[in-house]
């Protein structure tokens, strides 16, 4: 028969094996709350496979094939930048055409995109993709979300954004990747300096405007970065936000 103490140490090793095993799943378990909202993971047994689905009819049948046949979960963030893309992009004259789906997988990796296209009358001004990409671990046997990207690409020469609302998309980009109002603040007045004080068009290619890549854990957080590009000739061509997962 067992001691009191012997059965004392097995309950606690139990728990110890428990509290170890929760630690190892739960992936984001040290994350903030907030950043919790933008996180996903779910047990996944075997890698995706190669596949190419790039002509996707209804985002009823893409939500079918990463739901059903690859058992992931679509975020709370692919809906509030569906939704921040369709109010904020058209105007009187810019309306919203035909929206694009697509998934494509390597083997520990699927991508889901959604481009959404906006016209003034015939011709093409805007291409915004949604695109959601996920990593299989085998050693964990978890699927996650590695990256989300949002991309609002300005595709006429001398193009604009319909309503010219640059400082407006980036604020509304930065709460749906939830920055902080004071981190969002700080980032778009020092654009607005910037602009405002060139002496001569911008033309950087990748220009950070909000951003926390600066001495981050990625243990805690993930890396967060809201940047725009300009051509050669100053015009604006891009509103770019990616929140990643590094480790």
């Amino acid at each position: 028969m067992m001691s009191k103490k012997t059965n004392i140490g097995i309950a606690l090793l139990m728990c110890l094996f428990i509290f170890a095993g929760c630690g190892s799943s739960d992936r984001y378990a040290k994350f903030s709350k907030e950043d919790q909202q933008l996180s996903w993971q779910g047990e996944h047994k075997r890698s995706f496979g190669d596949s190419d689905y790039s002509k996707i009819e209804t985002e009823a049948e893409a939500f079918s094939l990463v739901k059903d046949k690859y058992q992931l979960a679509i975020p709370s963030y692919y809906e509030e930048s569906k939704k921040l893309i369709e109010d904020e992009i058209p105007s009187e004259k810019v309306k919203q055409g035909e929206t694009l789906y697509s998934v494509f997988t390597r083997e520990k990796e699927l991508s889901f995109q959604t481009t959404y296209t906006f016209y003034e009358e015939d011709e093409l001004q805007i291409m915004a993709d949604v695109t959601l990409n996920y990593e299989f671990s085998k050693k964990q046997e978890q699927a996650y979300l590695r990256s989300q990207i949002v991309s609002i690409k300005v595709v006429q020469v001398k193009g604009q954004l319909p309503n010219d609302n640059v400082g407006e998309l980036i604020q509304n980009m930065g709460q749906t990747m939830k920055f902080s109002d004071e981190t969002i603040a700080t980032g778009l007045a020092g654009y607005e300096l910037q602009v405002d004080e060139a002496t001569s068009p911008i033309t950087t290619e990748f220009l950070p405007v909000v951003q926390n890549t600066n001495n981050i854990d990625k243990d805690t957080e993930f890396t967060k970065i809201i940047a725009v590009s300009y051509d050669v000739d100053g015009t604006l061509r891009e509103i770019y936000g990616e929140i990643s997962d590094l480790r």
